[in-house]
């Protein structure tokens, strides 16, 4: 994907068409609840983000919807990575 994102940008910008990728992390889902099923794997993975609490399905959307609006018309070629912070533990 990252590949792509650099070559794709560079093709479309001229066209008014900005391309970025969105990284979502840990998001609450069906299989985010399958994979920590029990609460104490539940609990250890809230502990692992800085932030407090696992992404939501609406994070994703919001940053998506951003970058879509005119407020994202200045972005291009970006990788967002979407982890409440896990990443600063590591």
């Amino acid at each position: 994907m990252t590949g792509i994102m650099k070559y794709l940008p560079r093709t479309y910008i001229e066209k008014g068409i900005n391309v970025n990728i969105v990284h979502p992390c840990v998001i609450d889902t069906d299989l985010v609840r399958e994979r920590y099923s029990t609460p104490e794997l539940w609990e250890r993975l809230q502990s692992q983000i800085p932030a407090g609490r696992t992404g939501r399905p609406e994070d994703v959307a919001g940053i998506v919807a951003y970058l879509a609006s005119s407020w994202g018309d200045y972005i291009c070629g970006q990788e967002i990575l979407l982890d409440g912070g896990r990443t600063l533990l590591r």
